[in-house]
C-alpha cells in the first residue's frame, strides 16, 4: 500500500515524537513511592505533622505544623500536600535563591539519578525545567533564574489523573 508523501512524512514526525518522549522519560533509581516518608494514597487527614490549609470539591490542601519547612532536610519556603478523594497524591514545593537551587538539584541528581531535560529546556538560561520519574513517582522541578524562584512537584503517577480530573477545565 502506498501513502502519499505528506502522509509519510506525518507518520515520521509522530513516530519520532513517540520515540523522543520515551528517552526524555527516564526512571528515577529508587522511587520513593510517596514524599517524606508519606507513601501516595494514604489519607492525610489525621496525619500527626500535617493541618488543613485549604479544601475545594475534591482536593484537600494540607502544610506542615513544624516551623521549619525542610523538603529533603533542604529548607525551603512552604511544601503543600494535596490529597485527591482521601488520597495522598501531590507535594508542591516553593523555594528561592541560586543556593538553595543547586543544593535541591544536586540532591535530587545524586539520589534518583541525572535529570532529563524536557523539550525545549536548557540547562542554564532564564528557565529551566528537569524531571525525574519512576515506576509510581514524577519529579518536576522549574526554576526561574531571573528571579531565583522554583517550584517542585512531586506526584503519584498513579493518582496523576484523578488529579487532573479534579483541577479540569470544566469545574471552573
Amino acid at each position: 500500500m502506498r501513502f502519499p508523501l505528506h502522509t509519510l512524512h506525518v507518520l515520521n514526525i509522530f513516530a519520532l515524537f513517540v520515540t523522543c518522549t520515551w528517552c526524555i522519560a527516564g526512571t528515577i533509581q529508587d522511587d520513593p513511592l510517596g514524599f517524606d516518608g508519606i507513601k501516595w494514597g494514604r489519607s492525610l487527614e489525621h496525619h500527626p505533622r500535617l493541618v488543613q490549609v485549604d479544601r475545594s470539591e475534591d482536593i484537600v490542601f494540607y502544610g506542615l505544623k513544624d516551623t521549619a519547612v525542610l523538603a529533603w532536610g533542604i529548607p525551603v519556603e512552604s511544601i503543600k500536600f494535596l490529597a485527591v478523594k482521601n488520597q495522598f497524591a501531590q507535594a508542591l514545593i516553593h523555594y528561592q535563591g541560586e543556593d538553595t537551587h543547586q543544593t535541591l538539584m544536586e540532591y535530587l541528581e545524586t539520589t534518583f539519578g541525572e535529570h532529563q531535560l524536557s523539550p525545549g529546556s536548557m540547562m542554564r538560561g532564564l528557565n529551566q525545567h528537569y524531571s525525574w520519574r519512576g515506576h509510581t513517582t514524577e519529579i518536576s522541578l522549574t526554576y526561574h533564574g531571573l528571579t531565583e524562584r522554583g517550584f517542585i512537584s512531586v506526584q503519584s503517577r498513579v493518582l496523576a489523573a484523578a488529579l487532573m480530573n479534579a483541577v479540569s477545565d470544566q469545574k471552573f
